[in-house]
């Protein structure tokens, strides 16, 4: 029966997942600094700053820990925090290691002290505590300690936990900061190069804390699932025929070698080596192979065939017992010669390989 093959045509052709852009973070291998962080969450965060993005970043921050709990001296109290009474206010100071402090953010106004702890790879293992009590110092009535981290982070001492008001991901912060209303606005039409290039900053930001290049469209991914589906109910005849066919060569091979094994290992003694015969063929991918091995050479001797189009159907191939090299040759005979023909072939091909320089 003649095997169809003209509905490989219509295999679904996958999505192109988009070349990874240039990204500076990656170009100058700071991304995975702490303290390089802090500095653009500052600047990002910061209304002051010359990025033209006024409270965006920071309303996107302060909503994502609504609901938190205040902390004190003893761990965390009854009270939360109401993100809707800070979000678009005024009087904001922000700083960067600030006694050890990754990023303090502050506002005397609302009587406010936010501690962000930036955690990218290292242990979180800080005296929190002690940040807390900082704030405490300055009389600050309302106190958050939030863990900033590629994913939920938990201190290694238990009890110090209680000085955590919350922890969350910078995937969830980018979320945020990408819903966040007057963004795309701003995308479309940056009022200066400052805006303009700080934009572009918060994109690469947001892309190294998340590798957000990296994530395939959803959508596509969708679609290329239901056309791969109905493309094999469509073709279901066809594709079991394939692989019948595929299945029948690959039985062949099989039983050729097979059939290999005793005329070549008697070939091989009539050329007086002493030789390890193989109880059947191995596979390794698309290829089969016969493993002879030669005790007193120390070196291996194997009949492969292949069906892989890429590699000659039957080759020889001899390597040092318990090593692996390139030496191979096509077999100069049919894998499907007689027996006799096949196994002087190869032995003598092998023979002539292992010898030569």
């Amino acid at each position: 029966m003649d095997l169809r093959t003209d509905f490989l045509h219509q295999i679904p052709v996958a999505p192109l997942v988009p070349e990874r852009p240039i990204n500076v973070f990656e170009i100058l291998r700071e991304g995975h600094l702490e303290t390089r962080v802090d500095m653009v969450l500052k600047f990002l965060m910061d209304p002051e700053e010359v990025h033209g993005m006024g409270t965006l970043v920071l309303d996107a921050f302060l909503e994502l820990i609504d609901g938190a709990p205040f902390i004190d001296a003893n761990g965390t109290r009854t009270e939360h925090f109401d993100a809707t009474t800070a979000m678009g206010a005024s009087g904001w100071k922000l700083g960067t290691q600030v006694q050890y402090i990754d990023l303090y953010v502050t506002n005397e106004e609302l009587n406010l002290a936010v501690i962000v702890e930036n955690k990218i790879g290292h242990v979180f293992n800080n005296p929190i505590d002690n940040y807390v009590r900082r704030a405490l110092s300055e009389e600050y009535e309302d106190i958050v300690l939030v863990v900033l981290a590629p994913e939920y982070r938990q201190h290694e001492d238990p009890k110090l936990n209680n000085w955590v008001s919350k922890s969350i991901t910078y995937a969830e912060l980018v979320g945020k900061i990408r819903a966040a209303e007057g963004l795309t606005q701003m995308a479309m039409a940056p009022v200066d190069i400052n805006q303009r290039r700080s934009l572009e900053l918060l994109q690469q930001f947001m892309e190294v804390r998340t590798k957000g290049t990296e994530m395939r469209n959803l959508s596509d991914d969708d679609r290329l699932v239901t056309e791969w589906r109905a493309f094999n109910r469509d073709n279901e005849a066809e594709i079991e025929a394939f692989f019948q066919r595929q299945q029948q060569a690959e039985a062949i091979i099989k039983r050729r070698l097979t059939d290999l094994v005793d005329p070549i290992a008697e070939e091989l003694r009539i050329r007086g080596k002493t030789v390890e015969v193989p109880s059947r063929p191995g596979r390794t991918g698309d290829d089969f192979w016969l493993y002879f091995e030669l005790p007193e050479e120390g070196w291996v001797v194997e009949l492969k065939s292949s069906l892989n189009f890429a590699n000659p159907m039957a080759y020889v191939y001899v390597h040092p017992i318990g090593k692996t090299t390139e030496k191979t040759e096509t077999l100069t005979s049919s894998l499907f010669a007689d027996d006799e023909t096949v196994s002087i072939s190869f032995v003598s091909q092998a023979l002539a390989m292992l010898h030569s320089e």
